[in-house]
């Protein structure tokens, strides 16, 4: 079987899937959307635990300020 060269050849359960070139370039936005979700999600939470910090400070020291 003579494979095309511009063709990307993956083995699932036995099973040879043929990706070409075309199927690439028609999927990349779909890849790309998913890392960019991934990558914003991460970021916001790592601001909400910042964030979540920030307000136990901010009422310890309320809690301390009434204690007085």
């Amino acid at each position: 079987q003579i494979v095309a060269p511009h063709a990307f050849l993956h083995i699932v359960g036995g099973v040879v899937l043929m990706m070409d070139i075309h199927t690439l370039t028609a999927l990349w936005p779909i890849f790309l959307a998913f890392v960019l979700l991934i990558v914003t999600l991460a970021q916001a939470h790592y601001r909400i635990k910042v964030l979540e910090e920030k307000v136990k400070t901010a009422f310890d020291l309320i809690n301390n300020l009434k204690d007085k």
